[in-house]
């Protein structure tokens, strides 16, 4: 399955989006784009990831439950450390948050949205994945306003 997340606000703040699963819309939250030299994917947990098609890789763990991680590594960002690519983010999930200081690089969802904020997260992350199923393959696009 190939989701897209169409991002719709950025401030110095955080990055907004919105994600249209079959017929439902979750709005999306993420930290403000912040470069940082050498290092293609942005600066590492105080930044959004660069716009672009990313695999979904599966991610368990007690903190983040069956969701998953964002995998592009010519973007700079793959699932888990790798000697091969030092400059690498690692580990941007999509997860539940509510405010952009619940985030360190990675993506919140929710049902409302506000300024700098969403609601009703952990029910967005519920529909999201009971939407797209947790196997290999499935793919997130994300496009810049």
């Amino acid at each position: 399955m190939n989701v897209t997340l169409q991002r719709t606000f950025q401030s110095d703040e955080c990055t907004q989006g919105m994600v249209l699963l079959d017929t439902c819309v979750l709005y999306s939250l993420e930290l403000p784009w912040v470069p940082e030299a050498g290092f293609p994917g942005g600066h590492p947990d105080r930044s959004c990831v660069p716009a672009g098609m990313y695999e979904l890789a599966l991610h368990d763990t007690a903190r983040h439950p069956k969701t998953f991680a964002l995998v592009n590594r010519s973007l700079g960002v793959i699932a888990e450390p790798d000697p091969a690519f030092p400059n690498a983010r690692t580990a941007c999930l999509i997860h539940v948050a509510n405010y952009p200081g619940d985030l360190e690089g990675c993506i919140g969802l929710g049902m409302t949205e506000q300024q700098c904020f969403i609601g009703e997260s952990a029910l967005a992350m519920g529909y999201f994945q009971a939407q797209v199923p947790w196997v290999p393959g499935n793919t997130l696009t994300i496009t810049d306003p």
